[in-house]
């Protein structure tokens, strides 16, 4: 979990953590249920950070699930 100050926090700061959790190799425990609420914005109709998140771990980094956990393609 990323925990930065309101002021540090940018979508380009959350992009560069999620980069070094996949070049890790780390396990990510998803918490948030998978849920309409959960993976989008409705007020600004876009897809939350969350699923952002997801996404790029799946899709850019090849990620897949098991459970609630995404697993690192060495996983």
């Amino acid at each position: 979990m990323l925990n930065l100050p309101g002021d540090e926090w940018s979508i380009e700061a959350n992009d560069a953590w999620v980069k070094s959790v996949a070049d890790r190799g780390m396990y990510a425990y998803t918490a948030s249920p998978l849920n309409f609420e959960n993976l989008w914005d409705a007020a600004e109709g876009r897809e939350t950070v969350y699923a952002r998140e997801l996404r790029q771990l799946t899709e850019q980094y090849g990620y897949k699930w098991d459970g609630d956990t995404l697993k690192p393609p060495s996983g």
